[in-house]
């Protein structure tokens, strides 16, 4: 799945990165199809947290999917990278 960073939190202070979560906000870049199935469409947006996790990678969990008329679904994931482990 390819996902852009929609948003960005201004920090006027350093934060702790190995302790801290942050809330992030992504869109679907292209729809998401599994088995010949569209799963996610183009325009979704995910919301969930990101953090530090080990060797300095960034674990993000979802914890929703929301639809372009805003209608808000829970979910549990995580965000794999190509190799598919946790953090990118």
């Amino acid at each position: 799945m390819r996902v852009r960073v929609w948003s960005r939190l201004p920090s006027t202070e350093p934060q702790n990165c190995l302790l801290a979560s942050m809330p992030v906000e992504m869109a679907v870049a292209k729809d998401v199809e599994f088995n010949g199935k569209l799963q996610l469409p183009f325009g979704w947006h995910l919301m969930g947290t990101a953090n530090q996790g080990p060797n300095h990678k960034v674990n993000v969990r979802v914890n929703t999917i929301i639809d372009p008329q805003g209608k808000e679904y829970p979910i549990t994931a995580m965000v794999l990278s190509l190799e598919q482990e946790p953090g990118f």
